[in-house]
């Protein structure tokens, strides 16, 4: 049905309803002459989903986490203060598809509706309608995330079918029958579809439809008069001659009804275990953001209790059991939260490295895999895959993990320096070099760490000397405790192999080995680079005997063995 007109009714009509017809079509358009309401409501949807876009989010299916921080509604975080979401979710979409069906909607039945009530009018039932969707969509179903237009255009469907209540024998004969099946038609099918499809908001679409009615009823304004010979045209419009007090007072329902909804949803929202257990998972959050460890592990415990399905809480209690030192612990709760949700992506990569941690690489590439195949833009899992492909000896397949990696994120400095080290592995020295310089300006650990392997590319290519007088200008600027420190010490002969093997040890803590590691493969490298084989595979092998695969020196350590034992 176009709406930028008002349809006739199919079928041979007689000449007093066409001029019918056409007098009240005049008239209406001449109370309201422009439809710039709809089109500033469809252009201001278009554009915030315009901005969601070129701010990231995918236009297709776009996260949970991108709708909430554009505005979506969710029952804990909009009764805790946050209730502009139950009018910013109106202007929010669930990507493009959402959008256009949405703004085809709008288009439709919006051009109509504001001719009937006028611009003002118009945006207040709009406005009012997507604030009572959002209130009822809180009420129904407190937990879940809401976005989307469909309960305010609901809403101007809903005024719609209060001009069919209350004109239906002033608006022509011709055009009365045709208005009144179309929009009953498209509420009734619209209605039915959301009852029968699942993840569709059918609470926020018979608020939005509730709150419509209601307004259009309470908001109409009076339509054109018809004369029995001739156009009426612009005079025949009889101009509201309520005073504003009458006008305020028309309104008093729709607040009221409002605010009862405000009510029912905060209670019920309040009310709601899932809600509960998300305040707690917050706090635990927060508690664990803190250092607060024991705090944390109390709110979560509480989080459980109310909601035992709740992916998150069981990994964020493996993150924080973990770094007490139980990896046994963290891997139950990680594969708790995979037994109930077993595509949450988080779990399977952390559950990863609770395997890797374990010395199982086989397990740990599975879960990384899995991670992967639930969420191929998840740029961690890619960085972790290619860890382990490391350490299983498949730098080609590391490197494309790593390169992977960085694609989806341009500033993951870690998979930039692993990607180095798998370079370098596959003697791809003129990258790996510029690489590691790049790392080795940095005044930090790891850039000094990049700078013993820039040493060890150079001294390579026959450039020992100057390579070293660039190492010791860079570890005068450095700290000489560092590990990285000590072993540049050694490169240069200024410290004894088991000087710095002593030092190194001194550190070790807790049991860790990846320092010592470190230390052997870059004697390896060194005795290599001296011409001393056998010393080289000796210590290579000991690199590799430490058994702590926390470091990329472990995977170079099996590369440089298995190269001398070919």
């Amino acid at each position: 049905m176009e709406l930028n007109e008002i349809p006739g009714q199919p079928g041979p009509i007689t000449r007093q309803e066409t001029r019918e017809k056409h007098e009240f079509v005049g008239a209406l358009f001449a109370a309201t002459p422009t439809l710039w309401g709809t089109k500033f409501l469809v252009a201001l949807n278009v554009a915030v989903f315009g901005l969601m876009v070129l701010r990231g989010v995918s236009p297709l299916e776009p996260t949970i986490d991108d709708l909430l921080r554009f505005g979506a509604d969710y029952g804990p975080l909009t009764v805790s203060g946050q209730w502009w979401r139950v009018l910013t979710a109106a202007f929010v979409h669930i990507g493009l598809v959402h959008l256009l069906l949405n703004m085809w909607g709008l288009w439709q039945g919006g051009q109509l509706a504001e001719r009937f009530y006028g611009h003002g009018a118009y945006l207040a039932l709009y406005l009012g309608s997507a604030i009572g969707g959002s209130l009822t969509s809180l009420a129904w179903n407190p937990s879940i995330v809401s976005a989307g237009a469909s309960g305010a255009i609901f809403g101007v469907y809903g005024a719609l079918l209060a001009v069919v209540v209350l004109h239906r024998h002033e608006i022509p004969a011709a055009i009365f029958a045709d208005l009144r099946k179309s929009t009953v038609a498209v509420v009734g099918y619209n209605v039915l579809f959301g009852i029968a499809t699942p993840g569709i908001d059918n609470a926020a679409h018979l608020g939005g439809l509730a709150l419509g009615l209601v307004g259009g009823l309470c908001l109409r304004r009076p339509l054109p008069k018809l004369t029995s010979t001739a156009a009426l045209g612009t005079d025949s419009v009889t101009s509201p001659g309520a005073s504003p007090r009458a006008r305020l007072l028309r309104v008093v329902p729709v607040v009221i009804l409002l605010t009862l909804a405000t009510v029912a949803a905060k209670l019920r929202v309040g009310a709601s275990p899932a809600v509960r257990a998300e305040r707690h998972f917050d706090l635990a959050l927060d508690a664990w953001s803190n250092g607060d460890a024991k705090r944390a592990m109390t709110e979560l415990a509480k989080a459980i209790v109310l909601q035992p399905d709740d992916p998150r809480s069981w990994s964020l209690r493996g993150d924080i059991v973990w770094a007490g030192g139980d990896r046994r612990d963290a891997s139950a709760s990680y594969r708790k939260a995979i037994e109930v949700s077993p595509e949450y992506d988080y779990a399977h990569l952390r559950l990863g490295w609770a395997e890797h941690g374990g010395g199982n690489l086989d397990a740990a590439y599975a879960e990384f895999k899995r991670a992967i195949e639930l969420d191929p833009r998840n740029s961690a899992a890619y960085l972790a895959r290619g860890w382990v492909q490391a350490q299983r000896g498949r730098p080609k397949d590391a490197l494309d993990d790593y390169e992977r990696a960085i694609a989806l994120d341009a500033t993951d400095d870690y998979a930039r320096w692993c990607r180095a080290h798998t370079l370098c592995d596959l003697r791809r020295y003129p990258e790996a070099l510029a690489a590691f310089q790049e790392f080795a300006a940095k005044d930090d650990e790891r850039g000094l760490s990049s700078a013993l392997c820039a040493w060890t590319i150079r001294a390579r290519a026959g450039e020992r000397e100057a390579a070293s007088l660039e190492l010791r200008a860079r570890l005068e600027g450095h700290a000489g405790a560092a590990t990285s420190g000590q072993i540049g010490s050694f490169l240069l002969g200024d410290l004894g192999q088991q000087e710095l093997l002593d030092e190194i040890r001194g550190e070790s803590t807790n049991g860790q080995t990846i320092e010592l590691c470190d230390a052997w493969y870059f004697i390896g490298v060194k005795a290599l680079l001296d011409g001393e084989d056998d010393r080289a595979k000796w210590a290579l092998q000991r690199a590799i005997n430490t058994r702590k695969i926390e470091t990329p020196m472990f995977a170079s350590a099996a590369v440089e063995l298995a190269e001398l034992e070919r």
